[in-house]
């Protein structure tokens, strides 16, 4: 049982560091003057947003089975998987709401979703990303 939650939280935190790494990458590329049109900022939002809702989808079906293998235990070892998976979704939920704080500033947006100063320079407007 405490295997499955390793595994658990290896995958999340791979996961998580690849995206990190990623992230980390593109905003380089911004600092060395690498431009970013509001067009491809909106295409990265809705491939990161995709790749989340992916992540969110995996993790909870991760859950899921690790709760129906945690329920065939005996009643104290079942007592103490569930809280650790508990525990579990709980650091998902927060990695989840991290990222997203993340992307907002990577890509530079405002609270309602759309890119700050996408239209600066010009007579458009900023670009909705929501």
């Amino acid at each position: 049982g405490v295997m499955v939650i390793a595994i658990g939280v290896a995958l999340v935190s791979i996961n998580f560091r690849e995206c990190f790494i990623e992230e980390k990458a593109k905003a380089s590329n911004r600092h060395r003057g690498v431009t970013t049109t509001a067009v491809s900022m909106q295409q990265e939002k809705r491939t990161l947003d995709e790749l989340l809702q992916n992540f969110d989808n995996s993790s909870a079906a991760l859950l899921r089975k690790l709760r129906c293998m945690a329920q065939r235990q005996d009643e104290a070892g079942a007592q103490q998987l569930v809280a650790m998976l508990d525990m579990l979704a709980s650091h998902g939920s927060m990695l989840s709401t991290d990222v997203k704080v993340f992307m907002k500033r990577a890509l530079h947006m405002d609270a309602d979703g759309r890119v700050a100063g996408a239209g600066l320079g010009s007579s458009s407007p900023s670009v909705s990303l929501g």
